[in-house]
């Protein structure tokens, strides 16, 4: 698989979320977001750059206020829930070393 897919695909993901920022109720587009972030995670396991792109775009997501998937990302090697909230990386540092 070309690594260079998961770059493309964040780009997609990144013009629907633009898209529907002005249009929240385009059905069309809502369903190709969702698509192109299900095809994402599944290729996260083939290359890991997929998780932090993912991790971007869920941040986006929220401060559009768009729905966000129910998938899990991982970062660092602590799980992430991601579907109530988003953790940063410096509130992860702060937990592990408290």
């Amino acid at each position: 698989m070309n690594p260079f897919m998961s770059f493309c695909l964040y780009v997609a993901a990144r013009v629907f979320i633009q898209y529907l920022r002005a249009r929240r109720n385009d059905a069309r587009f809502q369903s190709s977001l969702s698509f192109v972030l299900s095809a994402m995670n599944a290729m996260k396991k083939k290359n890991a750059l997929n998780e932090a792109f993912l991790a971007q775009l869920d941040v986006e997501m929220e401060a559009c206020n768009l729905p966000r998937p129910a998938f899990s990302v991982t970062l660092g090697g602590v799980f992430h829930q991601v579907q109530d909230m988003v953790i940063y990386d410096s509130d992860v540092t702060n937990i592990l070393a408290g």
